[in-house]
C-alpha cells in the first residue's frame, strides 16, 4: 500500500507542473486564424489565402485580425460586399488589384511592402486573392526584391504562402530555372 501512494504522489509530482506549464502555453497562443480557404501563415501576424466569406471575415475581426490586403480586381465577381464589411467591422480595407502575371511588378510589389509595413503595428493582416496564388507570388518576389533574400528562400516563402499557377512566372522574376514539370502561362 505504501508503494503505491509513492506512486500516486510521484506521479502528481510530474503530472501537476505538465498541467499547469501546458495551460499557461494555451493561454499565451494566439487563436487560429480564421479558416479561409487554402489559409496560411507565411509570416508572423500575416495569413494568406483565398476569398473569405463575411462569416470568416467577422471572426477574424473578432480575433484580432485589423487589416484586410485584397490582391482581387474588381472584374472578379464575390468579394463587392467585403470594403464595406472591413469597414464595418472596424478592419482597415486595402485593394492592390493583381490580375495575373503582367501585374507581378516591382511597382505592385513595393505598395504590398508599404501596406503590409504600415499596417502590421495595428495588428494582424488578412493578405487574400481568390485563392492565395498571387499572394505567394507576391510575397515571394518582395522577400528576393526588397529584402534581399535568396531567390530559392524568396520562392519558398511563396509557396508557403500558397503561390500555385504563377509559379513559373514568379521563379523567372527570380531568375531561378522553371522546373521541367511546369508550364508556362503567360
Amino acid at each position: 500500500m505504501k508503494r503505491i501512494a509513492r506512486l500516486v504522489v510521484g506521479a502528481a509530482r510530474v503530472v501537476v507542473p505538465i498541467l499547469f506549464v501546458t495551460s499557461a502555453v494555451a493561454a499565451d497562443t494566439p487563436p487560429a486564424p480564421p479558416m479561409i480557404p487554402n489559409a496560411r501563415t507565411p509570416l508572423d501576424g500575416v495569413l494568406t489565402g483565398g476569398q473569405p466569406t463575411l462569416p470568416q471575415l467577422e471572426r477574424a475581426a473578432q480575433e484580432g485580425w485589423r487589416t484586410v490586403i485584397n490582391l482581387r480586381t474588381e472584374g472578379e465577381p464575390g468579394f463587392e460586399w467585403e470594403r464595406a464589411a472591413a469597414e464595418r467591422l472596424g478592419m482597415s480595407y486595402i485593394q492592390i488589384p493583381i490580375a495575373g502575371a503582367a501585374d507581378l511588378t516591382r511597382a505592385n510589389v513595393e505598395r504590398l511592402d508599404t501596406t503590409l509595413r504600415d499596417a502590421r503595428p495595428a495588428g494582424r493582416v488578412l493578405l487574400h486573392c481568390a485563392s492565395g496564388n498571387r499572394a505567394g507570388a507576391l510575397l515571394a518576389l518582395r522577400e528576393n526584391w526588397l529584402h534581399g533574400a535568396a531567390p530559392e528562400d524568396a520562392l519558398a516563402l511563396g509557396l508557403a504562402a500558397g503561390l500555385t499557377s504563377l509559379e513559373p512566372q514568379t521563379r523567372r522574376l527570380l531568375g531561378l530555372e522553371s522546373r521541367p514539370d511546369q508550364r508556362d502561362e503567360r
